[in-house]
């Protein structure tokens, strides 16, 4: 079904936002993450191992692997932005590669976010990723 022009403008608002959002993790820019995400938003680990609960848990966890990571290289790809009112379901394909304690790891996955628009803007509410089995290893 063809989006209208609201639809195709809230879609791309969206996928800016994502885009925004990711480079905030990457610069370890804790002001940008802190105002993209809900107070009460939710990460599930990948597996459904766990979950992160809360902006400041969240926001911590993002700050974390930055300060121990480096080298990081991210490409985000094969998007799919729905929208529906004031909700927004983004879907993407991933590539990392970044090094942890001196060894080089490169991932690749699919990421999941769901957001909501409230007051003119949009939060991430709920997010979670899948690592592929194939790409989950360490780099030599």
């Amino acid at each position: 079904m063809p989006r209208t022009d609201r639809e195709s403008h809230r879609a791309q608002e969206v996928f800016e936002f994502v885009t925004a959002l990711n480079q905030a993790w990457l610069d370890g820019n804790a002001r940008g993450l802190r105002s993209r995400v809900d107070a009460q938003v939710i990460v599930d680990l990948p597996g459904f191992r766990g979950r992160v609960q809360g902006r400041d848990a969240v926001v911590t966890s993002y700050l974390e692997f930055h300060a121990n990571t480096s080298e990081r290289r991210f490409k985000a790809r094969d998007w799919h932005v729905d929208v529906f009112a004031d909700t927004a379901v983004v879907r993407y394909r991933y590539s990392i590669a970044y090094v942890l304690t001196g060894e080089a790891h490169q991932d690749d996955g699919t990421e999941v976010l769901v957001l909501v628009r409230t007051k003119k803007r949009w939060y991430v509410v709920w997010r979670t990723l899948t690592v592929d089995a194939s790409a989950a290893s360490g780099v030599s």
